[in-house]
């Protein structure tokens, strides 16, 4: 399955130009009309779509396309580049899953079948650390992987484990000795087990990236280059995705760097939109950050949106719930912003126009960011709409924002259609 990125850039016909494509087969998602032959299109504006006799006479025809089947692209709301990197690692998920090249990755069932992943990898590895990603204990009936269980792995290269939601790593005495934890520390988000021994989970954007700071790399680490948004782009490619946003971007001058270069390649069928990581630049810094890089905007790369992740996630224990929390009586998860820094963030990308997106997974951090919003888009500032993700939300969710209800969009994922992908 190859994609067709929209019909004005690198496709070989000059801006201007009227031109018609030829398919097998149009699918169109438009019940009036739900097969097409022919698409017409001139500077980006689909013109017509049906059969030859409904196309511009005076079109130029393309027919590299005439044995292909044509269905609109997806653009993809909530999706993370970071994913093209990860692949570059040993794939812990409990579910198959295909990798950019095509392969499906056999899910891992048991833990110890995610033991003996890491083993392999232990064994077999040329690299300094030993990374992994998707690992979910909920599938494994609540099985968790220990430091004493990474322990085992190695105690010599660094061993750090992504968790499937991204708010939890699981890593070994290597990383917590870089990192200079010891049995005494103290830290939010270090867990411990029921003996009071550190268990190995570190949760929170604070640990989570210092862990990987020390480490020097990992399968989420931030920061992409080019390799990765091409791996990504070949998976988003398979889905049918010609558009998607990278939320929660370092929006590093190596990561803006790599997007450029993307949208200059004609062979990465992708457009971009990176929303910028707004705990990574406390205060004013993320909006002067996002007007530094806003120039560099392309028709396949879109600067101008700000991702704020206000609590973890619920299969990890680390959303923020309302009473009575979780169903096993684990503590309630974490706050990413402090609540009464929230307002003055939001008021001030508000009034700059920028376009926020605010992951919110637990109820009680949902009802916080609709709260704010609702007084917030209510000032006299042109700003067309926000994206609110929450994964749990009461019954009353939207009846904080009021009259601004027009202006936020409820959602964990925007799908929408833009391009074609045949």
């Amino acid at each position: 399955m190859a994609t067709l990125l929209g019909i004005k850039s690198g496709m070989g016909n000059t801006m201007g130009d009227k031109t018609v494509l030829v398919a097998r087969r149009i699918y169109t998602m438009d019940a009036r009309r739900p097969v097409a032959t022919h698409l017409a299109h001139h500077n980006g504006r689909i013109l017509a779509i049906g059969g030859a006799e409904e196309c511009p006479k005076d079109a130029r025809i393309d027919t590299r396309f005439a044995d292909s089947f044509l269905i609109p692209g997806f653009v993809e709301g909530h999706s993370h580049f970071m994913e093209g990197r990860a692949w570059s690692y040993l794939y812990l998920g409990f579910f198959d899953r295909q990798g950019p090249d095509g392969r499906v990755h056999p899910g891992l069932k048991t833990k110890a079948a995610v033991l003996g992943a890491l083993a392999h990898a232990a064994a077999t590895t040329e690299g300094v650390v030993i990374g992994a990603w998707a690992f979910d204990p909920i599938y494994l009936s609540g099985t968790r992987l220990t430091l004493e269980d990474l322990d085992g792995i190695s105690r010599t290269l660094p061993v750090i484990v992504t968790h499937a939601s991204g708010h939890i790593i699981t890593v070994n005495s290597v990383v917590l000795t870089k990192m200079g934890i010891t049995a005494t520390s103290d830290l939010d988000g270090m867990l411990r087990q029921d003996d009071g021994q550190i268990s190995g989970e570190l949760t929170g954007p604070d640990l989570i990236n210092r862990a990987q700071r020390v480490v020097g790399e990992s399968a989420f680490s931030q920061g992409l280059d080019v390799s990765d948004i091409r791996s990504f782009a070949s998976i988003a490619r398979r889905a049918g995705v010609t558009t998607a946003a990278d939320l929660f971007s370092d929006m590093s001058d190596k990561t803006v760097t790599a997007y450029r270069q993307a949208a200059e390649d004609n062979t990465i069928p992708l457009r971009m939109v990176p929303a910028l990581g707004a705990l990574l630049y406390p205060g004013a810094k993320a909006l002067e950050r996002l007007r530094e890089v806003e120039s560099f905007s392309h028709e396949k790369l879109y600067f101008g949106a700000v991702k704020l992740i206000l609590d973890g996630s619920i299969q990890g224990f680390t959303a923020r719930l309302r009473w009575p929390g979780y169903h096993n009586g684990a503590p309630n998860g974490l706050w990413y912003v402090a609540p009464p820094q929230l307002e003055e963030i939001v008021e001030r990308l508000h009034a700059a126009g920028v376009q926020l997106h605010i992951h919110t997974n637990g109820d009680e951090a949902t009802e916080l960011a609709v709260n704010v919003l609702g007084r917030v888009l209510l000032q006299p500032v042109f700003q067309p709409y926000f994206l609110l993700g929450g994964s749990a939300c009461g019954k009353n969710a939207g009846s904080g924002t009021g009259q601004a209800d027009e202006r936020c969009a409820y959602s964990a994922g925007s799908w929408h259609c833009a391009g074609f992908a045949f």
